[in-house]
C-alpha cells in the first residue's frame, strides 16, 4: 500500500498473530508495542491495518484489524484519538479503502465489523458539522442498501447507527426506502433481515409521528420477517426478537391499533414446538412492553390480556424439571441476581415470567387482570400434581402480587398457604419460593405484616435457615433479614434469644458463601431494629465479623469480606460508641489498611466508603483524630479519573449521535468506577455533616477536588453529590464560630454561588439542576448575616423567574406536540417530565424561600414582582394543579419569612389563597395550602388571623373528609396536613376558636401516619395538652382515654414519634394510672400484645 512498506506491514500483522496467542505475556508485549506505534507512527499503523483488513486471508486477522481501526476512530476518548493526528492524505485513504473494503468483503462477521469502524468514523466526523467531510458516504449506503446480498445487510447495519445523522435525507425518500424495506423484510437473506428490522426500529425511534406513520401499513411485514427467521433460524430469534422489544418500549404508538396482529405473532411464537423459552419469553416481553404502554386498547381487548396472562403463567411451567445441582448450591461467590439471569446457572423463566404478570396488571390495570391471576394462582395451589413446577410458578407469582393486594384478611389467607409449603418433604424449590414470597410480603407491608404474622412467620424462618440445601437456607435468611428490617425492638426482643444461636452457630459450620451474606444481613438487621436487646451479643460477633474480614481474602469472597465490613460497621452503629470503643482503633486500621490496598475497580470501594460513613456517624467527634489517615484515600476516590464507556460492549455497534449533537449538552456515563465516584463524594458529604467544624482545616483541600467536578460532564450524578458537598462545606466552616471563618464562610458563599449559577445555566438534566438549586438554597442560609446586596437578590431572583419561565416554555412546547395528534405522547414519558418540572418548581420556590429568609427586607422586589406578575397568573382557575402547588408554596414562603409586617396589605390576599385552595381537588395543591394554613396560624398576630377563623375551620373540615382519589399515599399527606395545621390553630391562635370543640374533634383524627415530619409534632403535641389539661383530650368522662392510650401504644419506637415525646408519654401513662379509672383495665386488655408490650417497656 502507498506510504508503507512491505516490511512495516509485515511487522503490524506479526503483532496481530501474537495478540491472538493464548499466552498472555506475549499478548501483553504486542499489545504495548501497537499502542506505542499508535502514539508514534499512526499514519503508518492505519495504512497497515487497512491493507491487512484488505488483503489478509486469515479472517480472524481481518476482524482484529477491524477491531483496531474502530478503538482508533472512537469519539469516546479524546487523549486517544488518533484520527487527529493523521495526514489529510491518509484521512482520504481511510474513507476509500474502508468503503472499498465493505464492498469487497465476503464474511458476514467481518463485513460487520468494518460497518461498526465506518460508523464510528462516522460519527467523528459528524459530531462536528463544519468539518465533515465525508460527503460520500451517504449516496455509498443509500446505493447500497438499495441492492442485494451481504452488502445490502451491511449498508443497512450501518444505517441503523447513523440515522440520527441522516433522517432528513432519509425521510425525504421515504416512499422509495418502504419499498426497499417491504424488499428486503421478504429476502431470503438471514442478515439482511435482521438488518432492516434493527434499521426500522432505530429510524421509527427518531421520526416524527407523522413519518412514523407512514411506515404504519410495514408492521405485518415486520411480524412476518420476524416469525420467519424464528422458525428457520432459531440461533437468531433472540436478536429479531430483541429489536422488536426495543421498538415496542421506545415507540409503542407505532402498534396503536394493531394489538391484534401483534398478539397473534406472539401466538405463533408461543406455539412452537421448541424447547428455547428464551424466544417464548422475549416475545411475551415483546407485547407486555406494548400493555404497558397502550393500557387502554388492551382493556378493550380483555381477552387478548386474559390469553396473555395464561400464557406466561404456562411459560413458566415450561421451566426444566431436572434442576441443576449449580441452583441448589452455588459455586463460592455467587449472588442472587436480580435481573434474575443467573450466570453460569439456568435461567428461571419462572421467575421472568412474575415480572412480566406484574407490568401487565401495572400496565393494564389491576381492577382488569387482578381476577384472572389470582384465579391462575389458586388453580396451581389446588389442584393435585405432581410437578413441582406448578406449585413453584404459583408462589413465585404470588411474592409479586403483595403491591396489589390492600386487603389484611386476604393476606392473612397467604400465611398458612405459605407455611404448608416450607415442609421438608417438598421439593426444595418449593420451599425456596414460599420464604422468598415471605420475604417480599415483608417489605411490601412493612410493619403491618410483621406486627398480625410475627408468631407464625419468625420459628418458620428461623428453621428454614437450618435447611440442608443452601440456596433453601439462604432464602429462609434473606427473607428473615428483611421481616426483621421493619421490627421495632418490641417485636425483636421476643425473637432475639430464639435467632442469634441458630445465627452464631452457622459460622461455626461450613457453610456455602451464599449463606453466609445473608446470614451477615441479618445480623445487621437485628442489630439495627434491636437496640438495646442486641447488645448482649456485640462482642462475640465482633470477633467472628473481624476474622472473616481478615481470612476472607480471596476473590470468590470479595463480597462476604464486603457483607462483613457491612454488618459489622452496622452493629458498631447501633451499639453506639461506649461499646464500640474497645474496637475503634483495630477496626479503622483495618479498613484503612484495605482501602490502601484495593484496585480501582475493587467491589470492597464502595463497602469501605458506606463503613466510614457509619463509623464516623458513631463516633461523632471522636473520629476526628482518625481523619488525616483516611481523608486522602476518600478524596483520592473522589478525585479520580474514571474510564467511561457508553456501552457495555466495545465490540457492538452504538448509535452515539444523541451525545454529541449539542456541544454544550452533558451526557450520563454509567461505571463501576463513577459509582464509586460518587459513593466517595456521598462519603466525604457525610463526614463533614458530622464532623462539622472539625473538618474545617481540610476544607480548602477538599475545595480544589470539588469545584472542577460541578461540571463533570460524563454523569449527572457526580455533578449532584458536588453541588450537595459544596452546602456541606459551607456549614463546616461556619460551624467554626469566629470572626474570621465568618469572613471564609462569605467569600466560599460567593465563589459557590456563582460556580453554581453558571452551572444551571448550561445544565440540561432537570434533577442535576435540582440539586444544584438545593445546594444553593444551603449556602445562601449559610453565612449568618446578610451578604449579598440588594442588587445580587434581585438578580438571584431574575434567574430564579427566568428558570422558571423556561420550564413553562418547555410544558408549553411538549403540549404543542399533541395538538391535532391522535396518537397522545407517550404517558410514561409525560409522567416523567411532569414530575421533573414539578420537583424543578418545588425547588425554585425553596431557593426564593431561602432569599426572602435570609435577606428579607432585600427581597421585597422580588415579592412584589411575584405577586404581580406570577401568582395572580399561577392561581387561576383555569391553570393546572402544577401552577396551583408552585404558586401556594411561595405563599407559604412570604407567609413564614417576609412575615405580615412587610407583607403588609397583601397579607389578607395571601390568605384568601390559602383558604380557596385548602379544599382543592388536587392532593398535592390541598397539601400545600393546608400546610399553608398551618403556618399562617404560627406567624399571623390574633387580630389578622381571627376574621379568617370560621372560613379556615370551614376549609379545613372539607380538606380532612376530601374523598380518596386514586392515590391513597398523596390523599393521606394532604389529609395528615389538614390535621396537622387545625393542630397548629389550636397551639398558637386557641383564642380565636372553641377549644372545647376543635381539640376533641382533632384528637380523633390522630394519629398521623403520612407525614411523619408533621405526625411528630402533632403527636407531641397531643402529649403536652394532656399532660396541662387530660381532661381536654380523655374527656370529662373519659370517652376518648381507650383512643388516646392506642395513639402513643401505636406511635411508640415508630418514625412517628420524637424521642423528646416518649417521658412525656411515661408521664401520661403514669397520669393515668394515678386517676384510678376503673376502665383502665378493660383498655389495657383492648390492646396488642406489642401495644402492651411497649408501654410496659417505658414504664420500667
Amino acid at each position: 500500500m502507498e506510504g508503507v512498506s512491505e516490511a512495516q506491514i509485515q511487522s503490524v500483522l506479526t503483532m496481530l498473530t501474537a495478540v491472538l496467542s493464548p499466552n498472555n505475556e506475549v499478548r501483553k508485549q504486542q499489545e504495548v508495542l501497537l499502542m506505542q506505534l499508535r502514539n508514534e507512527h499512526p499514519n503508518e499503523l492505519v495504512l497497515c491495518l487497512l491493507h491487512i483488513l484488505r488483503h489478509s486471508p486469515d479472517s480472524s486477522i481481518r476482524t482484529l484489524s477491524s477491531v483496531i481501526l474502530r478503538q482508533l476512530f472512537t469519539s469516546l476518548h479524546s487523549s486517544t484519538k488518533v484520527w487527529d493526528k493523521l495526514s489529510s492524505q491518509v484521512q482520504n485513504i481511510v474513507k476509500t479503502h474502508l468503503l472499498e473494503s465493505l464492498e469487497q468483503e465476503t464474511s458476514w462477521p467481518i463485513l460487520k465489523k468494518i460497518g461498526e469502524v465506518i460508523a464510528e468514523l462516522a460519527v467523528l466526523l459528524f459530531a462536528d458539522e463544519e468539518t465533515n467531510k465525508w460527503t460520500e458516504l451517504l449516496p455509498f449506503l443509500t446505493r447500497s442498501f438499495t441492492g442485494q446480498g451481504k452488502q445490502a445487510a451491511a449498508a443497512c447495519h450501518i444505517l441503523a447507527g447513523l440515522c440520527t445523522f441522516f433522517n432528513d435525507e432519509l425521510v425525504k425518500e421515504k416512499d422509495s426506502l418502504k419499498q426497499v424495506f417491504i424488499a428486503h423484510l421478504a429476502s431470503n437473506e438471514l442478515e439482511l433481515r435482521l438488518s432492516v428490522l434493527n434499521f426500522l426500529g432505530n429510524l421509527l425511534g427518531i421520526a416524527e409521528k407523522d413519518d412514523m406513520k407512514f411506515f404504519w401499513d410495514i408492521i405485518p411485514n415486520m411480524l412476518l420477517s420476524a416469525f420467519w427467521i424464528i422458525e428457520n433460524h432459531q440461533i437468531h430469534a433472540e436478536e429479531a426478537l430483541n429489536h422488536l422489544r426495543d421498538l415496542a418500549e421506545t415507540e409503542p404508538k407505532y402498534f396503536k391499533n394493531r394489538i391484534q396482529i401483534a398478539y397473534e405473532f406472539v401466538d405463533r411464537v408461543c406455539n412452537l414446538q421448541t424447547e428455547n423459552l428464551g424466544i417464548k419469553h422475549l416475545a411475551l416481553e415483546f407485547i407486555v412492553a406494548l400493555a404497558g404502554r397502550l393500557n387502554l386498547e388492551f382493556q378493550e381487548k380483555k381477552d387478548i390480556a386474559t390469553n396473555l396472562c395464561t400464557k406466561i403463567f404456562q411459560m413458566m411451567l415450561s421451566i426444566d424439571e431436572d434442576v441443576d445441582p449449580a441452583w441448589a448450591c452455588p459455586p463460592e461467590g455467587f449472588e442472587e441476581p436480580d435481573d434474575e439471569d443467573e450466570e453460569g446457572v439456568e435461567i428461571d423463566y419462572a421467575k421472568l415470567g412474575r415480572k412480566q404478570l406484574t407490568k401487565m396488571l401495572e400496565g393494564v390495570g389491576e381492577s382488569f387482570l387482578l381476577p384472572t391471576v389470582l384465579g391462575l394462582i389458586q388453580s396451581a395451589l389446588t389442584t393435585p400434581s405432581e410437578d413441582w413446577r406448578v406449585k413453584y410458578a404459583a408462589l413465585m407469582t404470588i411474592s409479586e402480587l403483595g403491591q396489589f393486594i390492600e386487603e389484611a384478611e386476604k393476606i392473612a389467607e397467604i400465611v398458612p398457604v405459605l407455611q404448608a409449603h416450607t415442609s421438608p418433604n417438598l421439593h426444595p424449590k418449593i420451599r425456596y419460593a414460599a420464604y422468598h414470597c415471605i420475604g417480599q410480603l415483608s417489605e411490601d407491608y412493612e410493619e403491618e405484616f410483621q406486627s398480625a404474622h410475627h408468631q407464625a412467620v419468625v420459628p418458620l424462618l428461623v428453621a428454614g435457615i437450618a435447611d440442608s440445601i443452601p440456596r433453601v437456607a439462604a432464602s429462609a435468611a434473606d427473607a428473615l433479614g428483611k421481616f426483621i428490617e421493619n421490627c421495632g425492638p418490641t417485636l425483636v426482643s421476643e425473637y432475639i434469644a430464639g435467632i442469634m444461636p441458630v445465627i452464631i452457630e452457622k459460622f461455626s459450620q461450613q457453610n456455602c458463601s451464599i449463606v453466609i451474606e445473608q446470614i451477615l444481613t441479618v445480623i445487621s438487621n437485628i442489630a439495627d431494629s434491636g437496640k438495646e436487646c442486641f447488645n448482649p451479643y456485640y462482642q462475640p460477633l465482633m470477633v467472628v465479623l473481624l476474622r472473616i474480614i481478615k481470612a476472607y481474602t480471596s476473590k470468590e469472597y470479595q463480597r462476604i469480606r464486603g457483607k462483613a465490613i457491612e454488618s459489622m460497621t452496622m452493629i458498631c452503629t447501633s451499639v453506639g460508641k461506649e461499646m464500640f470503643s474497645p474496637y475503634v482503633t483495630e477496626t479503622i486500621m483495618l479498613l484503612k489498611e484495605i482501602q490502601d490496598s484495593v484496585t480501582d475497580s475493587d467491589p470492597l470501594k464502595a463497602y469501605l466508603l458506606g463503613a466510614w460513613q457509619r463509623i464516623v456517624a458513631t463516633l461523632q467527634a471522636d473520629f476526628a483524630p482518625y481523619l488525616h489517615g483516611i481523608l486522602p484515600g476518600l478524596l483520592s476516590a473522589a478525585g479520580a479519573s474514571a474510564i467511561v464507556s457508553v456501552e457495555s460492549e466495545p465490540d457492538a455497534l452504538v448509535d452515539l449521535a444523541s451525545l454529541v449533537s449539542d456541544a454544550n449538552k452533558k451526557v450520563s456515563i454509567s461505571t463501576s468506577d463513577l459509582e464509586d465516584k460518587d459513593l466517595a463524594l456521598h462519603a466525604l458529604i457525610t463526614i463533614i455533616d458530622v464532623l462539622k467544624e472539625l473538618y474545617a482545616p481540610y476544607a480548602e483541600q477538599t475545595n480544589t477536588i470539588v469545584l472542577p467536578l460541578i461540571n463533570y460532564t460524563p454523569n449527572e450524578h457526580i455533578r449532584q453529590a458536588a453541588a450537595t458537598l459544596c452546602g456541606s462545606l459551607i456549614n463546616s466552616v461556619k460551624a467554626l464560630n469566629t470572626p474570621e471563618s465568618d469572613q471564609a464562610v462569605i467569600n466560599m458563599a460567593r465563589l459557590y454561588l456563582g460556580a453554581l449559577w453558571q452551572a444551571t445555566a448550561v445544565e440540561h438534566d432537570t434533577e442535576t439542576i435540582v440539586a444544584q438549586l438545593a445546594a444553593i438554597k444551603v449556602i445562601i442560609e449559610g453565612p449568618k448575616n446578610k451578604f449579598m446586596t440588594p442588587e445580587e437578590v434581585t438578580a438571584s431572583g431574575e434567574k430564579l423567574i427566568k428558570m422558571l419561565e423556561t420550564s413553562l416554555d418547555r410544558r408549553a412546547r411538549n403540549k404543542a406536540l399533541d395538538l391535532g395528534e391522535e396518537d397522545s405522547e407517550d404517558e410514561l414519558i409525560k409522567e416523567i417530565n411532569k414530575n421533573e418540572e414539578d420537583s424543578l418548581h418545588t425547588q425554585i420556590s425553596e431557593v426564593l424561600g431561602s432569599l426572602f429568609k435570609t435577606h428579607r427586607e432585600f427581597s421585597l422586589e422580588i415579592v412584589n414582582f411575584l405577586y404581580s406578575h406570577v401568582l395572580s397568573k399561577f392561581l387561576a382557575p383555569d391553570t393546572t394543579d402544577e401552577d396551583h402547588k408552585f404558586a401556594i408554596f411561595v405563599i407559604d414562603d412570604v407567609v413564614e419569612f417576609v412575615g405580615q409586617d412587610l407583607a403588609g396589605d397583601k397579607w389578607s390576599s395571601l390568605a384568601e389563597a390559602l383558604v380557596r385552595f385548602t379544599a382543592d381537588s388536587n392532593d398535592a395543591v390541598r397539601q400545600a395550602a393546608s400546610y399553608g394554613i398551618g403556618i399562617l396560624a404560627i406567624f399571623s398576630n390574633a387580630a389578622a388571623f381571627a376574621p379568617w377563623t370560621d372560613q379556615i375551620l370551614v376549609a379545613l373540615d372539607k380538606s380532612i373528609n376530601f374523598p380518596m382519589g386514586t392515590n391513597k399515599k398523596s390523599h393521606g399527606h394532604a389529609k395528615d396536613n389538614a390535621v396537622a395545621a387545625l393542630g397548629k390553630i389550636i397551639k398558637y391562635q386557641s383564642g380565636s376558636i372553641n377549644s372545647a370543640t376543635i381539640v376533641p374533634a382533632w384528637v380523633n383524627l390522630l394519629p398521623l401516619r403520612r407525614d411523619k415530619e408533621e405526625a411528630k409534632l402533632m403527636h407531641d403535641l397531643l402529649a403536652d395538652i394532656t399532660i396541662s389539661n387530660m381532661a381536654l383530650t380523655i374527656g370529662e368522662n373519659n370517652e376518648r382515654l381507650e383512643h388516646v392510650v392506642k395513639i402513643f401504644a401505636e406511635i411508640l419506637e415508630t418514625k412517628l414519634i420524637n424521642t423528646e415525646t416518649v417521658p412525656k408519654v411515661k408521664q401520661i401513662i403514669q397520669m393515668i394510672q394515678a386517676a384510678g379509672i376503673p376502665t383502665l383495665p378493660q383498655i389495657w386488655a383492648t390492646l396488642t400484645d406489642i401495644q402492651r408490650s411497649k408501654l410496659t417497656k417505658i414504664m420500667a
